[in-house]
């Protein structure tokens, strides 16, 4: 039920953690939820997303970004981050096995090769379908 989400950075030297800033608002929040970091706007230096419910049933996009001048991909805000290929079966886990994610570079990403879009146009002859 809080209206606030306080920020901090984490750093290797003490004294470790840095107050940042703090987010508020007038209406509390029912529930969150986040967008993994290969789904983040990198040309802007966002660094989180949320998804902020409220009471009344709308969803508040909450983005946080870092100011930074330029605009090359900053390694230092984007580390290599859990890949959507498994690192090992179900199977393999029920047996006992363990592994370590692996693990994609945001960059790439982000530059990597798109796929095609395709567009299919109805003509009005055609009849419309359910999806």
């Amino acid at each position: 039920g809080d209206s606030a989400i306080r920020y901090f950075e984490y750093t290797p030297e003490a004294p470790y953690i840095h107050f940042l800033s703090t987010y508020t608002s007038s209406d509390p929040q029912r529930g969150m939820g986040s967008m993994p970091k290969r789904g983040l706007n990198i040309a802007s230096c966002e660094i989180a997303r949320f998804y902020k419910l409220l009471n009344s049933g709308l969803c508040e996009v909450i983005s946080f970004t870092v100011p930074r001048k330029s605009e090359l991909f900053q390694d230092d805000l984007y580390p290599d981050t859990a890949a959507e290929e498994h690192s090992i079966t179900a199977d393999e886990w029920i047996q006992g096995q363990d592994a370590d994610p692996k693990l994609a570079s945001i960059r790439d990403l982000h530059s990597g090769p798109r796929s095609p879009i395709s567009v299919h146009v109805s003509s009005p002859s055609q009849p419309k379908q359910e999806v």
